[in-house]
């Protein structure tokens, strides 16, 4: 018998011991708190609003009056105006911060604007736990706190994954989490730990990688940085791990798309790994995703019932243990409308937004994200001219959706009891952060930690006859040519705004916000590291221009090629998704065209083949830099950019310091290679591909790279 019960409790202790957390500590407390709530008090728990959305709630004038009000009332007068005594009227635990920037304050979107905003937000929070709880205040903090210019961000999560560095990307989420706290928010929607499967997926920048070890690992780390758990508090801000699940893994790798498996464990082996490394860090949140699983919308619970699955009693993980999240269930931007929309469709049905929010709820969903629109409504099935994909599935009037929910209940197709485990669920995830705001500037102290995690993240695939480092003391002339200087591309999306934007608009030389987020372009960093060389900026130079005395030892050519920045859908390519079609047409993206490429790649312009074959003639060896998202089709066509290289780099989207890194690491003052990490075990290196490298289209539509493994990344040394 004592055998027996060994066994057992060895038995639990191994496979279970995943489903406890920092919150069961809690429990007690919420419940109480839950039962003294009257049902409006619990349903406004589970509202959360953008603050566009609070002042519109006011009429249709409200946003012009609010925008006047922005710089001539102050305090809680101003919150009046602004329609922030909705958080008080309805009772509401959290309100977000879209992708964008602050609606009322026009151009200035300085760090006092976004301080003021959040100061002025929390005047207005019932709080029902004396004092123990604040008010959610919630952003997309994607690299780093990127709605404010002048912040320092970091490479997107490709290219964290390409540094497999743990121990950096913990110190990366402490550092955003220092800035959102000064900034005035405490709740981060990261990171994304979805395992991308196809290329085409607009959102693949947000993966870290194919390595499912690795995501784990990294989705752990990410997590206890921002969160920063100390004696069962989180005295950070709350993480949210998204998109659960599959999102990462629909047909086409279409953005919001439509994911299959065969059953929960291989839905789990393939997409479920930064799950377990979210459970391992006791993350406090996490979003459904936009897309369906097995043709069941994940935000009405996915086939299997995965989303309550993991809600209620937990997952058996790759390891053999139960991985269960103890925080809430957060739905994505406006996703009970595109949810129904996309149920309708495949079920042949037409039903209400009371039915719609009710299946939620009961799928597991225990927080609303609503946003405002001028769409019409999806529900209203006798509207013309007939509702489209092309419309934003925008269904966003505070008072309809409490309506709704109390609808649901008097129609018993939600339980009180579901409403109290939601609520109670928010109020213990919420009683368990003790962050104190920060009361200074914590931006001088990761300018290093960005330049380091930008190095890292370089990937060099090719360097013929090894002459790259070249020497800092020989180089006279520099020719240059492409988004030499274009912080913007180097940073992609989910940058000052939801699409991001070329160019160094929030950049300007000698500005402040340059200098405090340590921002620099190629150009820039050329200048940090060379002592006056000539320059020769451009192809129609190079092509015009007679040049005596440009030899390979004296001289470099540096060709920086990019994506254009997107987010989102909008940078879906070839798979003809609706919704791609919908942003070009609202032009939510001013770079992508209604027709949507069918080529996931990129070439040089035929100015560039020129300028190219003029400085081959000088033997001026080519370096060329990739900023992309993803790993591009480089190798087809006139044009093929790694053909026509001698040194090729992939810097992914590094960041603002990403110009100082790419030039550094070409100068010799940083070695590929020289970072060796240990996960599990298994060693890895700096600057290796996260993501295998296709060759060809026919490979990304197979989902079948060749070109460049996993891991591959050639050393300087």
């Amino acid at each position: 018998m004592k055998r027996i019960f060994l066994f057992l409790f060895t038995f639990l202790i191994t496979n279970f011991c995943f489903s406890s957390s920092i919150f069961d500590q809690y429990d007690k407390e919420a419940k109480t708190i839950t039962a003294k709530m009257n049902l409006k008090q619990k349903i406004g728990q589970m509202i959360l609003p953008t603050f566009d959305l609070l002042t519109n709630q006011k009429g249709p004038d409200a946003m012009t009056i609010a925008k006047n009000a922005w710089n001539k009332e102050e305090g809680k007068q101003l919150g009046y105006t602004l329609g922030f005594d909705v958080i008080e009227k309805y009772f509401l635990s959290a309100v977000l911060q879209p992708g964008g920037p602050i609606t009322y304050s026009g151009e200035n979107q300085d760090l006092d604007q976004w301080q003021k905003l959040t100061e002025i937000a929390n005047l207005f929070y019932v709080d029902f736990s004396n004092g123990k709880t604040n008010l959610l205040i919630g952003n997309d903090a994607i690299h780093g706190n990127q709605h404010i210019p002048g912040e320092i961000l970091f490479p997107h999560n490709i290219g964290l994954g390409a540094t497999h560095n743990p121990s950096l990307i913990k110190q990366i989420a402490t550092d955003t989490m220092l800035n959102l706290l000064y900034s005035g928010f405490n709740w981060s929607y990261m990171p994304t730990v979805a395992i991308s499967y196809d290329y085409r997926w607009g959102r693949m920048y947000e993966s870290f990688s194919s390595d499912s070890n690795l995501v784990k690992a990294l989705a752990k780390s990410y997590i206890s940085g921002l969160q920063a758990i100390v004696e069962n508090s989180i005295t950070g801000v709350l993480a949210n791990a998204k998109h659960f699940i599959g999102d990462g893994d629909t047909k086409k790798g279409m953005d919001e798309g439509y994911t299959y498996s065969t059953s929960l464990k291989k839905c789990w082996e393939r997409n479920g790994a930064g799950y377990e490394g979210a459970i391992l860090a006791d993350v406090g949140s996490v979003m459904a995703s936009y897309n369906s699983l097995n043709n069941v919308p994940m935000h009405f619970g996915g086939d299997f019932d995965i989303l309550n699955q993991f809600r209620n009693v937990g997952i058996e993980g790759t390891d053999g243990n139960n991985y269960q999240l103890k925080g809430f269930i957060v739905s994505d931007f406006v996703a009970v409308s595109r949810a129904a929309y996309k149920y309708n469709i495949l079920n042949d049905k037409k039903i209400d937004y009371v039915e719609a929010i009710a299946m939620s709820i009961n799928s597991g969903v225990d927080m609303f994200m609503i946003a405002n629109g001028a769409y019409i409504n999806p529900f209203d099935y006798t509207s013309k001219p007939p509702y489209t994909m092309l419309s934003a599935v925008y269904y966003s009037d505070i008072p309809t959706v409490i309506n709704a929910i109390s609808t649901a209940i008097s129609r018993k197709l939600i339980s009180k009891a579901r409403i109290d485990d939601a609520v109670t669920r928010i109020i213990r995830t919420k009683l368990a952060m003790n962050h104190t705001k920060q009361g200074k500037d914590p931006a001088q102290n990761q300018k290093m930690h960005s330049l380091d995690a930008a190095q890292q993240s370089l990937i060099l695939l090719k360097n013929k006859k090894k002459i790259l480092p070249f020497s800092s003391n020989k180089i006279k002339n520099v020719f240059l040519i492409g988004n030499y200087d274009d912080i913007g591309s180097q940073n992609g999306g989910w940058t000052i705004n939801w699409q991001g934007q070329k160019g160094n608009k929030y950049w300007a030389e000698g500005s402040t916000n340059k200098k405090r987020s340590n921002a620099s372009s190629i150009l820039d960093g050329l200048k940090i590291v060379l002592d006056s060389p000539n320059y020769y900026k451009g192809e129609d130079i190079i092509l015009k221009k007679k040049f005596n005395k440009i030899n390979e030892k004296n001289s470099i050519a540096i060709i920086a090629i990019a994506e254009i920045p997107y987010a989102e859908y909008n940078g879906d390519i070839d798979n003809k998704n609706p919704w791609y079609l919908k942003g070009a047409l609202m032009k939510e993206n001013l770079y992508i065209s209604p027709i949507q490429s069918k080529f996931l790649g990129i070439k040089f312009t035929k100015n560039q083949i020129k300028a190219i074959k003029r400085l081959n003639k000088l033997n001026v060896p080519i370096v060329t830099i990739l900023f992309s998202g993803r790993p591009l089709v480089i190798t087809k066509g006139p044009g093929a950019p790694l053909k026509m290289s001698d040194v090729f780099i992939a810097a992914f989207l590094p960041g603002t310091s990403g110009g100082e890194a790419i030039i550094n690491a070409i100068f010799g003052n940083y070695k590929f290679k020289s970072v060796r990490t240990s996960i599990d075990g298994k060693q890895y290196y700096s600057n290796t591909l996260p993501f295998a490298w296709p060759a060809s289209m026919r490979e990304v539509r197979l989902q079948k790279p060749t070109l460049f493994p996993v891991a591959y990344g050639l050393s300087s040394d």
